[in-house]
């Protein structure tokens, strides 16, 4: 099943709370350290950025998609200053300063936090509070921070699991234009299918990104209703005929950008254009927001596709 990125990943806040990952918050996170750094016109880099991040991180070794949020920080501080922004990086590593919360590292104070944020039996993770502690005290630790806590029974049960997946691939982008293919290049080389659902406004195309190398492609279901002339409200067995059509035309576009850029595995992200509105115009759905409305049309979509997306927005 294809799932959002950020539905499986999760972080660790310094206080030790679990929260999903947030892709939109980690873009506008950077958006302000570009615009308090005096780089407006070079803003654009922030959400490439944040999906360099969420890629990686999806794509890591760690079967639990958990990550403390200071390994996200250093992952999104060392692309920065890799891509030639050393003064946004080091804006943000200022603004993500947050309040450090502490305990005392006790077994019986570890082991309700191991239990709720390692994915083990509880008798395993009462057996790693127990090493955990130890450990801190060999190191003469009095205190600790609930994700440290965390992260050093990870590496206790698993060394395996503490290795930090390296930044997605990324260009050196200062000063240069978003895109490594423009969407008129892409347009102007692609198949006769794709380029037809771009002309009758189904899809739309964004091009090549620079910095972080990965296409994106908006599909509109409103305009693949229209197109069959269908009158609402309408069930979504009723689009997969078109569904697969828009498939066929969507690995077209993929296929060609990854040739036009040398790219054999560029990542894709579809967006849904409107899917609120659809749900509730086409399908008399309410009640519900986003991807979440149209589901079971996206997830039928990606599984059509030759080319799976890695995110679906």
């Amino acid at each position: 099943m294809i799932m959002p990125a950020a539905n499986r990943l999760r972080l660790i806040g310094n206080s030790g709370e679990l929260r999903p990952f947030c892709g939109k918050e980690l873009c506008l996170n950077l958006l302000r350290s570009f615009l308090a750094s005096g780089l407006r016109e070079e803003s654009w880099v922030a959400e490439d950025l944040a999906l360099a991040v969420e890629y990686t991180l999806e794509h890591g070794s760690r079967e639990s998609g958990v990550y403390s949020e200071s390994e996200l920080n250093s992952m999104v501080i060392k692309v920065l200053e890799q891509t030639g922004y050393p003064e946004v990086a080091a804006r943000f590593s200022s603004d993500a300063n947050v309040a450090i919360v502490k305990c005392f590292p006790e077994p019986e104070t570890l082991k309700p936090i191991l239990r709720r944020h390692l994915a083990v039996q509880p008798e395993t993770a009462d057996l790693l509070a127990g090493k955990t502690a130890a450990a801190c005290h060999a190191m003469g630790l009095k205190t600790i921070t609930p994700a440290l806590a965390v992260e050093l029974a990870k590496a206790l049960h698993d060394k395996q699991e503490q290795i930090m997946p390296e930044p997605a691939r990324t260009t050196r982008v200062r000063g240069n234009t978003p895109w490594l293919i423009s969407a008129e290049k892409l347009i102007a080389n692609l198949p006769e299918i794709s380029h037809n659902m771009i002309d009758n406004g189904i899809l739309c195309v964004y091009g090549v990104s620079r910095m972080f190398p990965s296409l994106r492609v908006k599909c509109s279901l409103d305009e693949i209703a229209l197109e069959l002339r269908l009158e609402p409200p309408i069930t979504e067995m009723m689009l997969f005929p078109a569904l697969n059509r828009a498939a066929e035309a969507i690995d077209g576009i993929v296929l060609t950008a990854e040739r036009l850029s040398q790219n054999e595995s560029l990542p894709l992200v579809l967006e849904m254009d409107r899917p609120n509105d659809f749900a509730e115009n086409w399908l008399d759905i309410f009640g519900k927001t986003g991807i979440e409305a149209i589901a079971p049309l996206t997830q039928s979509l990606a599984e059509m596709l030759r080319h799976p997306p890695f995110k679906i927005i």
